[in-house]
């Protein structure tokens, strides 16, 4: 048997309205439902009216589920507040605030709170001036600032350049930025006192001279302008040796030549002296004749009897014996027969019988008393015991009495050339 249309529609009422009789029996009402507050949470407002057993159905979210977007700040105060919207559950950021062309929010207020211009922005850094240690920044001139530490960068004449390790501030540099890598490089220049460890093998600096450790200098002319030679270092000329108590001084600091010592090959031997040849190669600091030298016989003093000889030959011999050196005196001669030496032949050095030797009868002659005039003598054997010599005379002759005149008279029968 088929069931009419009306029929079947009014069977299905039915059964919603028994379904729905069930489902208000079996479904608890929200009002016995606990919304969690502490995960953001609260009821709804009609939740008393409403039938669920979940959040979603019973409960509304809070500020605390709220994530504040760019240029908000979550604040504790807005957490249970039924919202979900930056207005309702943040705080606005001065990030979010609109400045003008000569105004922008510093990056220390980006973070703060704030709404309008007057309480966020300030005037760009290109309208600040830097002072001091600071110079400008052309990077930071449209950014907001109104401090050194904001808007500007640290000059040169912020860096104490280490004088201690050989540097010094550059002046005209005072003004510029310091660059962010290795500002000394670029602020402060070397010195030779930079440098003073650095010369080499034999070389070193004068570190007491200020000036010259205060020269500018950089490495590849360092060396030019601040290193000098240790005596170690020099080259003697020919001749010469280095000095062993000065190799650990600077040139500049011994007396002209205090390096090196000079050897008996570069000595010059005075007047009278040659060369030793076995000492060619001794060394002392100040060389004399006698250290390097040998005497020859013009440095021979003659004894007594003996005269300087006039031969340069026998002069530049390297003798010192009166017969290598000198010529004999009269009393080395042989006179001839009838004739003997002189008295004085001991001065005398042109050696030949007339100059060296007498009469052998003067010797005699001399025996008698000496007058200057014969005839002054008035007595008889006072006169034949005297002999004549005149001042202009070259020979003496004895006196003898005239007995016609009863006068003492030269005995010019009797002249002889003698010495006076």
């Amino acid at each position: 048997m088929k069931l009419k249309q009306v029929d079947l529609l009014g069977l299905a009422f039915g059964l919603c309205a028994q379904a729905a009789k069930l489902y208000e029996v079996a479904v608890p009402s929200c009002d016995s439902f606990q919304c969690d507050l502490d995960k953001g949470w609260s009821p709804r407002p009609n939740h008393f009216k409403i039938k669920g057993n979940s959040e979603e159905e019973c409960c509304i979210p809070t500020c605390r589920q709220w994530t504040c977007g760019h240029g908000f700040k979550a604040h504790p105060d807005y957490y249970d507040n039924v919202a979900s919207s930056n207005i309702e559950c943040c705080d606005r950021l001065c990030s979010s605030v609109g400045c003008n062309t000569s105004s922008a929010v510093p990056t220390s207020k980006k973070n703060t709170l704030g709404s309008t211009p007057e309480e966020c922005c300030t005037p760009l850094c290109s309208k600040h001036l830097c002072v001091g240690s600071w110079v400008m920044d052309p990077l930071k001139n449209h950014q907001a600032g109104s401090s050194n530490e904001e808007c500007c960068t640290v000059s040169c004449a912020a860096l104490t350049c280490d004088s201690s390790n050989g540097l010094k501030v550059i002046a005209e540099r005072n003004d510029r930025a310091q660059p962010k890598k290795n500002p000394e490089d670029f602020c402060c220049e070397k010195t030779c006192a930079y440098f003073k460890d650095q010369c080499g093998e034999g070389l070193g600096m004068d570190i007491s001279n200020e000036l010259k450790m205060a020269q500018t200098a950089e490495a590849n002319n360092f060396h030019g302008k601040c290193c000098e030679p240790f005596c170690s270092g020099m080259k003697c000329p020919a001749g010469h040796v280095l000095n062993p108590t000065k190799a650990a001084y600077l040139v500049s600091k011994v007396n002209a030549g205090g390096c090196c010592l000079p050897t008996c090959e570069t000595f010059k031997c005075s007047a009278g002296w040659v060369k030793n040849p076995a000492t060619a190669n001794f060394v002392a600091a100040s060389l004399r004749d006698k250290d390097c030298c040998l005497a020859t016989c013009a440095k021979h003093a003659c004894g007594a009897g003996w005269f300087n000889s006039t031969d340069p030959i026998q002069l530049s011999k390297v003798r010192s014996s009166d017969s290598a050196c000198c010529k004999p005196s009269c009393n080395k001669f042989q006179c001839p027969e009838g004739s003997a030496l002189k008295p004085s032949a001991a001065n005398i050095s042109m050696l030949s019988a007339s100059s060296c030797c007498e009469s052998s009868l003067c010797g005699a002659l001399r025996s008698k008393n000496k007058v200057q005039y014969c005839n002054s003598v008035s007595d008889e054997v006072a006169c034949n015991a005297s002999y004549d010599v005149q001042s202009n005379r070259s020979s003496i002759a004895p006196c003898a009495w005239s007995s016609t005149y009863k006068i003492c008279r030269m005995n010019e029968t009797s002249v002889l050339q003698c010495d006076q």
